[in-house]
């Protein structure tokens, strides 16, 4: 048997009646439509609204009522988002609630978090964190950066703070790209097969002494250089010829 279809002037202040349904339907599973007779604008919107009980009606031929009133309760809630603008929508005991704590800018893309977050398994973030007080983990790794051998060697320190390079002739380190004040950075300098392979720095690397380290040059050799920066120099200590 076909559905029942209900026009919209048959929807009243949010509830569906029909003299048109008959017992026999009425014992049937009845799918509602709303006829696109109805050209009032928004027009459902208008009388199923989130928060609201639905009810829906139907007078059978014998005259006998069937009622179904669909619950608000576990639809949504309040009829409003809780909160202010901005403010992230959570399960507040049932009903719509919004924090000035936890809230979203779609313009800037970003998400602000204030107060503890707790992640118990991987975060992902392919952007920026910018955390204002302690920020204590199990365990913090970087992606561990393998940069370009030739003449002249780039780094870009926001692919990661941890580098390695292998050498496979006299080379140049060029000044790093996208510092970070107080950002903390690892280079790995590795020797090839043959050996005897130079390194260079660029003035904004600074060394002890003023005087920049000579990397180990024996074969497959090596070393590792830490560097602290204040956002224009980078401040490097080193270990050489691990074997």
């Amino acid at each position: 048997m076909p559905p029942t279809q209900l026009r919209g002037e048959q929807i009243v202040d949010g509830t569906i009646k029909s003299a048109d349904i008959d017992d026999t339907v009425e014992k049937e599973f009845t799918k509602v439509r709303a006829s696109t007779d109805d050209l009032t604008p928004d027009f459902l919107s208008s009388k199923i609204v989130a928060g609201l009980n639905v009810t829906v009606t139907t007078t059978g031929a014998s005259g006998s009522n069937q009622t179904l009133t669909i619950a608000a309760s576990g639809g949504g809630g309040s009829t409003s988002p809780g909160g202010s603008n901005t403010q992230i929508q959570f399960n507040d005991s049932a009903v719509f609630g919004g924090d000035a704590g936890l809230t979203y800018n779609k313009t800037t893309d970003v998400l602000t978090v204030t107060g503890g977050l707790i992640v118990t398994g991987s975060a992902n973030v392919s952007g920026s964190i910018n955390v204002v007080n302690n920020v204590s983990a199990k365990v913090f790794s970087s992606t561990l950066v393998t940069l370009t051998d030739a003449t002249n060697i780039s780094w870009d320190l926001s692919q990661g703070s941890t580098a390695q390079v292998t050498l496979g002739g006299a080379r140049t380190l060029n000044a790093p790209t996208n510092q970070t004040s107080g950002g903390t950075y690892t280079l790995i300098v590795k020797q090839d097969a043959t050996g005897a392979r130079t390194l260079a720095f660029n003035a904004i690397y600074k060394f002890p002494g003023a005087t920049d380290p000579i990397i180990s040059v024996t074969a497959n050799a090596t070393d590792i250089i830490g560097f602290v920066s204040d956002g224009t120099f980078m401040y490097g200590t080193f270990a050489q010829n691990f074997g």
